[in-house]
């Protein structure tokens, strides 16, 4: 039997700190489940807006990370099947692949196959039912397969039925979505600090999972509050407001740096409580690029960083115009923008440039008007191209060149 399914579920076994990372994985995916002490994150419905699995896998693990939390993962097709295929730390089975190795598995593995909502309480129950399989000869999964399902329900009732449908993928398991409600708390034992050198050198582990937690509820900073446990058993308090939207560590570091720099405490500080008071939800919507009356550059600026950070720093940005006389070369991203007017120096090229030039075939319905030669690179061998401006019967202009020596045509940009 091979299921091939285009679900994708992401399984973490026993992260800690379980909520946190929950509401970090939201970042990733909406379709965040907790069940017990385990996570459940359905990624088919982000797997193209993040550019494939891998950088999803990625982006989980950076999370992991920054929450120092090593834990065995898998990859699978069926939540029924995520806890029995959590073998080793990492485990990543393409479509098609999940089956074979669940029915491969040794006949235990019964005892973590299904409704992960209903497994503990079904425990007792299973793993009677194994140590019966295993009298009887059973070794693995797939010889449970190989009874007939009325022989299945006479026998074992429901839960042979359940046992039968999990292992083949039926049934899957609907499992309520992670929606975080508890404020953002972190509590440091500081070890009876006394500077604000090493105060600082305490926080600033915490401020990466901040932005972590903030991005999962899609929120930005606007005020935190510090609470100083002293050892002589009292407690000072500071709140600390953000004069713009932020959940980026560095900015959130600096601002606390200047806060509390102006804080003293008498007696030496052994615990301290950071709590996001107050915070702003970002509803994202469609940004329109070319009206600037309408969006604001603090907005704009964090939908390119997050396209950045998706697509790689060098796809992403603004164009800037450089002196070079190959098409090709003429422009190139940056960030963040230059601050003076952007300027074309060559108004005979067109400002759209396609890729890859594509073939051109001029005829009667095409006004050829000659605008340049363009001879490249002393080193780069029979490269040639004489640039026209082709004018359509239509309207239409394209900016087209005739190459010497392969004595074909291609269109190069358009002026539409």
């Amino acid at each position: 039997m091979k299921i091939v399914s285009s679900q994708k579920i992401l399984y973490f076994q026993n992260p800690n700190p379980l909520l946190a990372i929950a509401e970090s994985l939201i970042s990733i995916t909406p379709k965040v489940s907790v069940v017990e002490k385990d996570i459940y994150a359905d990624i088919t419905c982000t797997e193209n807006l993040f550019g494939g699995v891998f950088n999803i896998l990625q982006k989980a693990e950076s999370i992991l990370v920054a929450f120092n939390s090593p834990c065995s993962w898998v990859l699978t097709e069926r939540v029924s099947w995520a806890k029995p295929l959590c073998i080793k730390e990492k485990n990543i089975f393409n479509p098609g692949e999940s089956s074979a190795t669940l029915l491969a598995l040794p006949i235990e593995s019964l005892a973590l196959c299904g409704n992960p909502i209903t497994l503990k309480d079904e425990q007792k129950e299973r793993k009677e039912l194994i140590r019966f399989f295993k009298k009887i000869g059973m070794v693995f999964c797939s010889d449970f397969l190989k009874i007939p399902r009325p022989s299945l329900a006479h026998r074992f009732g429901q839960l042979g039925l359940r046992l039968a449908d999990a292992l083949e993928g039926n049934q899957e398991p609907l499992l309520s979505f992670y929606s975080p409600q508890e404020p953002i708390v972190f509590s440091i034992d500081t070890e009876s600090l006394g500077s604000l050198e090493a105060l600082l050198f305490e926080l600033q582990p915490i401020l990466p999972t901040l932005e972590l937690r903030l991005q999962g509820r899609q929120a930005f900073i606007q005020k935190i509050r510090l609470t100083f446990h002293l050892e002589n058993k009292s407690k000072q308090t500071h709140e600390v407001s953000f004069s713009q939207l932020t959940r980026d560590p560095i900015i959130v570091y600096k601002v606390l740096t200047e806060a509390l720099s102006k804080v003293s405490w008498s007696s030496p500080l052994h615990r301290l409580t950071l709590e996001i008071i107050d915070s702003v939800q970002q509803n994202p919507g469609q940004l329109d690029l070319w009206d600037k009356t309408e969006e604001q550059l603090e907005e704009l600026s964090g939908f390119v960083e997050r396209m950045r950070k998706r697509f790689g720093e060098g796809q992403v940005g603004f164009a800037e115009v450089v002196a070079n006389y190959l098409p090709e070369k003429s422009w190139r991203l940056i960030y963040p923008p230059v601050s003076e007017e952007l300027f074309y120096p060559d108004h005979s090229r067109p400002i759209f440039l396609f890729e890859t030039p594509f073939p051109f075939y001029p005829s009667s319905q095409w006004k050829l008007t000659e605008l340049e030669r363009l001879n490249l690179h002393w080193w780069e061998k029979n490269i040639s191209r004489q640039y026209f401006l082709a004018e359509g019967d239509n309207g239409e202009k394209l900016w087209v060149f005739f190459d010497p020596y392969t004595h074909k045509w291609f269109c190069h940009g358009s002026y539409d």
